[in-house]
Order: structure tokens, then C-alpha cells, then sequence
């Protein structure tokens, strides 16, 4: 399904007889099935597959809410924790109590990287 979507956008941007109205709803229906297979692969627990399908919608609608909130939470689990700081900021700004858990366990992630960070420092001059 993407690999046919992929190839829409691709010859719709080349094509010169595609209108701007039909460029427009390839790109609306490419977001659509990019966020839809965000979610599912979110669900599956494919974190790397989510980071790529949000980068889909995200490069054509920067500010779409849910794919910044699944990108955040598959960046959380895969360890990327400054891209989810960077995501879940952006949801937080307009939905602060869908990330409140979220940014909670973000903050916990920090802390333990700091903390590991901390405790390798002091262990290097003893």
C-alpha cells in the first residue's frame, strides 16, 4: 500500500499534467494512509517502521498532532529521547494532558541517562 503511495506522490510532482488539485489529493491521501500505518505499526510495537511513517506526514504537515504524539512515543521506547522531547513538546503546546504521562516518563528516561552518566563519571577518577 505505501509502495503505491510512495509512487503517486512521486509522479504526481513529476507529472505536468496533474493538476495542483489532484497533487493535492494524492499528498491528502498520502498523509491519510502514513498516519493510519503510523498507527497500526505503533500497536505492533514496530517503533522503527512509526519513526518512518510520521516522518511521511510530518514532512508535509509539520504540526499533524498525531503523528508528533506517535512519533514521540516510539522515539520514548526506542531510546531517542531528545526527538521525543522534541515531538511531545510540540503536542504538549496544544494538548498538554494527552502528553502529561508521557512527558512524566520522558523525564524519568533523562534522569536515568543522567544518573548512568553521573555514576561512569565518578568511576573514571577514582
Amino acid at each position: 500500500m505505501m509502495k503505491m503511495a510512495d509512487s503517486i506522490m512521486k509522479k504526481s510532482g513529476k507529472d505536468k499534467k496533474v493538476t495542483s488539485e489532484q497533487r493535492k489529493e494524492a499528498q491528502d491521501s498520502y498523509v491519510c494512509i502514513s498516519s493510519n500505518l503510523s498507527q497500526a505499526k505503533l500497536k505492533l510495537e514496530d517503533y522503527n517502521s512509526v519513526m518512518s511513517a510520521t516522518s511521511d506526514v510530518l514532512r508535509f504537515d509539520p504540526n499533524n498532532v498525531k503523528a508528533l504524539y506517535r512519533r514521540g512515543i516510539a522515539a520514548l521506547r526506542l531510546g531517542l529521547l531528545d526527538e521525543s522531547k522534541e515531538a511531545l513538546t510540540k503536542v504538549e503546546a496544544s494538548d498538554p494532558k494527552c502528553v502529561q504521562s508521557l512527558m512524566q516518563e520522558l523525564n524519568q528516561a533523562f534522569k536515568k541517562v543522567r544518573d548512568k552518566e553521573k555514576k561512569a563519571y565518578s568511576q573514571m577518577f577514582k
